[in-house]
């Protein structure tokens, strides 16, 4: 069995000896930004390495093809033709494609909680003001 050890209560105003010193490094004026210069002057890569790889396998021309397609073009005459026999994936993938994804709605309904609104207490229920009273949320008596 090991002994636990505990640690020493913290000294108040001691710096620990395992803590590094805050503040400025002597001679690092020289490694600071300067005013207006950027940290990443580059910016974010515009795309990853296997986003890059796949948009160079569709440029590549498909080997043995007779209409001399690239990939890309392939791919889509294979979706348009899976589009026209109804295949309802092959549909919406080209629609999304050409026309952009189609937006969500959501609809949420809320209700009270508790104390009504003012407002909301003309549409309340007797059960639903019962109900909430019941919870016991704060409700006014």
């Amino acid at each position: 069995m090991s002994k636990k050890t505990s640690t020493p209560p913290l000294k108040i105003g001691v710096t620990p000896a395992n803590r590094r010193q805050t503040g400025p490094i002597p001679g690092g004026e020289q490694y600071r930004w300067r005013p207006g210069q950027s940290g990443n002057p580059s910016g974010r890569p515009k795309m990853g390495s296997l986003s890059r790889a796949c948009r160079e396998v569709l440029e590549r021309i498909v080997p043995g093809d007779r209409q001399g397609r690239t990939y890309a073009q392939a791919i889509a005459d294979r979706l348009g033709e899976l589009a026209l026999k109804g295949h309802g994936p092959s549909i919406r993938e080209l629609a999304d494609r050409a026309e952009g994804r189609a937006g969500q709605s959501l609809e949420i309904e809320t209700r009270p909680v508790g104390a009504f609104a003012a407002d909301s207490r003309a549409d309340a229920t007797p059960e639903l003001e019962a109900e909430a009273l019941d919870s016991g949320d704060g409700s006014p008596s």
